[in-house]
């Protein structure tokens, strides 16, 4: 579960910096940084599949108190 979530985080973050990079009142220094810190995950497809049977196995379990 908690390699599933940085996988996450990493794909947010690289995101995020992109955005950053292709902003056109980016500076030269900023859009040179957020190259920098745009990563790949590592994808695991039977990790995911597993987060996921993990997931839908508790959905509709949750009841609130009244």
């Amino acid at each position: 579960m908690l390699d599933q979530l940085f996988d996450l985080f990493v794909r947010e973050f690289s995101k995020h910096a992109l955005t950053l990079h292709t902003k056109p009142t980016a500076t030269k220094a900023q859009q040179t940084r957020a190259l920098d810190l745009v990563r790949r995950p590592v994808a695991d497809p039977a990790r995911f599949g597993q987060v996921v049977a993990q997931a839908t196995a508790l959905a509709g379990t949750y009841e609130m108190n009244p």
